[in-house]
């Protein structure tokens, strides 16, 4: 049986972890903008490329790998969010079963 203490210490505990997955969330997302306005920008500056030097396949190459590979890491973004969203939920249930058992 665990006492009342153990359970508000386990609760303490599961809020604490809950506040840093959300501060990580927040982190997470605003990370994903960034790579959003990168992705814009560079995609702005393959066309600027384009119309500016039309001839020039070798600095568009360039640009079109240095945009897959920021759409990959935001790729990794969002799966990172993801996981940190069923942390998020795992949490909320370990927290209301915890509540539940107070009650």
């Amino acid at each position: 049986i665990i006492s009342k203490n153990d359970l508000a210490e386990q609760i303490n505990k599961i809020k604490d972890k809950y506040e840093i997955v959300c501060v990580e969330k927040e982190g997470l997302v605003k990370e994903k903008e960034y790579f959003k306005s990168q992705i814009f920008d560079f995609q702005s500056a393959m066309k600027q490329e384009r119309e500016k030097e039309a001839d020039s396949d070798i600095r568009l190459i360039t640009l079109k790998k240095q945009l897959e590979n920021m759409e990959s890491e935001l790729n990794e973004v969002k799966r990172d969010r993801q996981e940190i969203v069923q942390m998020n939920t795992q949490l909320n249930l370990e927290i209301t079963t915890l509540q539940n058992r107070l009650a």
